[in-house]
């Protein structure tokens, strides 16, 4: 009788902590960087959150642009678009007189789909979504 009041207790906690969990993919960015700030021994440092924040800002702009605003809309398609995206995106030099083609390399692209993937990685374990399309992609992608 005591074990399953205990699995009650439990069920209902787990419960009440995904209804507190932010679904919207800007708020969700906030809780995920939270999240991270409070892990003990592979804490990141304020310059690696910070660098984190720019380049899921920049998956969110992204998706925003496409009308998602909720992790649970992101398709497939919208992460495939992401990726060629990346591989498209054309940056120039700060003050330079005429912007010179500078696409994003190839390790500065993994960077970016990396933070997206662990993104979606903590949505999946909270129970947000039932697939990180960027793993999936990656995985065909090396497979």
């Amino acid at each position: 009788m005591a074990e399953l009041r205990e699995h009650r207790e439990a069920e209902e906690k787990a419960a009440a902590a995904a209804v507190s969990v932010p679904t919207s993919i800007a708020s969700f960015i906030d809780y995920h960087l939270a999240c991270k700030a409070q892990v003990g021994r592979h804490r990141p440092s304020e310059r690696e959150l910070s660098l984190l924040r720019t380049r899921l800002i920049r998956a969110a702009r992204f998706l925003h642009s496409r009308g998602l605003r909720d992790l649970r809309e992101i398709t497939r398609g919208d992460v495939a678009a992401y990726v060629k995206h990346l591989k498209d995106e054309v940056r120039s030099a700060p003050g330079a007189a005429r912007p010179r083609v500078n696409y994003l390399s190839p390790a500065t692209q993994g960077k970016y789909l990396r933070a997206l993937s662990n993104l979606l990685k903590r949505a999946l374990t909270t129970g947000i979504i039932h697939t990180n399309f960027v793993a999936d992609l990656v995985d065909e992608y090396d497979g």
